[in-house]
């Protein structure tokens, strides 16, 4: 404590005496009385005031360690007050916190309380309680929150013979046993499949650390008796007693497949040919398409919902040529999945270079492009003359190299 005075003023006919408190703390609290003798003698004079710290004086938890799903209560405690200006902002890993969905925060006079309702791996981290009171300086106080927890990746869709990687992360302490368990399957499954860890502890200087670690279990390719329920087993250090279980769902769509309905082949141009896609029913929108994947055309259609068939009638031309597929899109799960086997279409057809204009004593070709049979037998005639031109000094007659469907 250090006491001061002013000089005495003749003005007011007063003295001011100033005692200041360095440090204050919680025991500094109390009724303090400045107590004045007049020089002359008389009655002495004295008046109290009373000092109330407004500084934090406890941040905690209701679980300093809570499992997945509690209720955790951190409580912030400042002495009373009464002025103007008080305000208290909550943070998280030096991130503002706000009243959400999970997270309520009750104001009070001389405390708040933040509440996080069914608590996750994500709730883990430094919680600071920053209190200003008017315009005196604000003051804080740190509490590391751990939520041991362990949390496997939500449901997966995909499809047979893609890959998948399952996950599995662990929050809070670091990890002491961690284990894949398929509880449908007695034996393991056929499929190529691998595991990894990965560990990123956050630490945090002022309170202490915690711990991510994230478990994979990644499937090159699936296979039909690889789909169903996958569980995530653990305990944590310090607590190996207990072991957690958190499951996840690997759903495998099938396939869908192209069939060709109509005349056999090859067709003439203008004929009109159908194509059937079938894929497995499932609920929610979807969207197809069916290719031609020389022709480079793609037709699409939305679905309603639970339909498992879709046509296509192609009026042919002779782009139409091809090999044929489908792709069906599961639009609310943003999955994307093509037929594996592919049809033909062959379309028969002609067709030949414009008029070509040639210069005198020059070469110069015609060509003849052949569709949907490129092992037919090609002539060619002058001035529709009944008789075939035969290669020679005269003419060189070129038989192209076929790509499968057209042949020059």
């Amino acid at each position: 404590v250090t006491l001061a005075s002013q000089p005495y003023s003749t003005d007011t006919f007063s003295r001011t005496h100033t005692a200041t408190i360095a440090g204050f703390t919680d025991s500094d609290e109390g009724s303090y009385t400045c107590s004045s003798t007049p020089s002359s003698g008389g009655n002495q004079l004295s008046v109290s005031q009373t000092v109330t710290s407004t500084g934090i004086t406890s941040l905690t938890s209701s679980k300093a360690v809570a499992a997945g799903g509690d209720t955790i209560n951190l409580s912030c405690v400042f002495g009373a007050y009464s002025g103007e200006g008080l305000r208290v902002m909550w943070t998280k890993d030096f991130e503002a916190v706000t009243s959400t969905d999970g997270v309520t925060i009750t104001p009070q006079t001389s405390g708040s309380t933040l509440t996080i309702q069914s608590a996750r791996g994500s709730d883990n981290g430094v919680y600071r309680c920053t209190v200003y009171f008017g315009t005196v300086a604000s003051q804080y106080r740190e509490i590391l929150q751990l939520v041991q927890v362990l949390e496997a990746s939500p449901t997966q869709y995909t499809a047979v013979g893609q890959g998948a990687v399952i996950t599995c992360t662990f929050y809070g302490s670091q990890v002491a046993s961690q284990s894949w368990n398929k509880p449908s399957t007695a034996t393991a499954s056929t499929s190529s499949r691998s595991t990894s860890v990965q560990t990123r502890p956050i630490n945090y200087d002022a309170a202490g650390s915690y711990y991510i670690t994230e478990y994979e279990l990644d499937y090159s390719k699936l296979y039909r008796n690889d789909a169903g329920v996958y569980e995530c087993v653990g305990s944590f250090v310090g607590d190996t007693a207990t072991q957690m279980t958190s499951q996840t769902d690997l759903v495998l769509l099938g396939y869908p497949t192209i069939m060709r309905v109509g005349p056999s082949l090859p067709v003439k141009v203008g004929t009109s040919v159908t194509f059937k896609c079938s894929f497995e029913a499932f609920a929610g929108d979807k969207k197809t398409t069916v290719f031609n994947v020389d022709g480079e055309s793609f037709i699409n259609t939305d679905n309603d919902i639970g339909y498992t068939e879709w046509e296509y009638v192609e009026t042919t031309t002779s782009a139409s040529n091809g090999e044929w597929g489908c792709t069906i899109r599961y639009m609310n799960i943003d999955i994307e999945i093509t037929s594996d086997d592919l049809v033909d279409l062959y379309v028969r057809d002609v067709t030949g270079t414009v008029d070509v204009y040639g210069i005198l004593d020059t070469n110069f070709d015609i060509q003849c492009h052949f569709y949907g049979d490129p092992t037919g037998v090609t002539s060619w005639y002058k001035d529709s003359s009944g008789s075939a031109l035969v290669a020679g000094d005269k003419y060189k007659i070129v038989k192209g190299t076929s790509d499968g469907w057209m042949r020059t």
